[in-house]
């Protein structure tokens, strides 16, 4: 917490208001993890106010997410699921298939710690298909990178033995 609270008036003296959403998100996640909720709150809360006014969406997952956990920890587990499912929706908006990771899993420790198992597992199966899919965008993409430059490597080869024959023609 130390060295957030100690860069905070770096980003303030530098206007970023993103950067300071991020320090005061940073804070409440420490204090979140300390059982200090009220701190946390009162941090995430920042967080969220300036993500808000500078309309940083994956800034405001982060709070609702965070305000979300703290909820849950504190077993008001049906206001926990309001900020995941508010989250949720903004995720689904602007199409971050991380974020949509990320509050899943969310959604289903906080519905197994209420004690609703079939909610839970709903979200777990979410969860696990959305990090698959993650998965296997991620595998394609490499094997189509790796395709490209094997067939790049191969041209260029075709070029070089071209050229050597050229070469060898105009020698002779």
């Amino acid at each position: 917490v130390d060295y957030y609270m100690q860069s905070l008036p770096l980003w303030q003296k530098l206007n970023d208001e993103r950067g300071v959403a991020i320090i005061y998100g940073n804070i409440a996640d420490v204090f979140r993890k300390q059982n200090n909720f009220t701190i946390a709150i009162e941090y995430n809360n920042k967080a969220a106010a300036i993500s808000e006014k500078i309309g940083d969406k994956e800034g405001i997952i982060y709070s609702l997410m965070t305000g979300g956990e703290i909820l849950s920890m504190q077993s008001k587990y049906s206001e926990a699921n309001d900020y995941f499912g508010k989250a949720l929706n903004i995720a689904g908006d602007i199409d971050s298939k991380k974020s949509m990771k990320d509050i899943y899993k969310l959604m289903a420790k906080n519905n197994e710690s209420s004690g609703n198992i079939l909610s839970a597992y709903k979200y777990y199966k979410q969860y696990t298909e959305i990090k698959d899919s993650i998965f296997n965008e991620e595998r394609s993409k490499q094997i189509s990178e790796m395709q490209t430059k094997y067939e790049t490597e191969k041209k260029q080869q075709e070029i070089d033995r071209q050229q050597t024959v050229i070469e060898k023609r105009n020698y002779l």
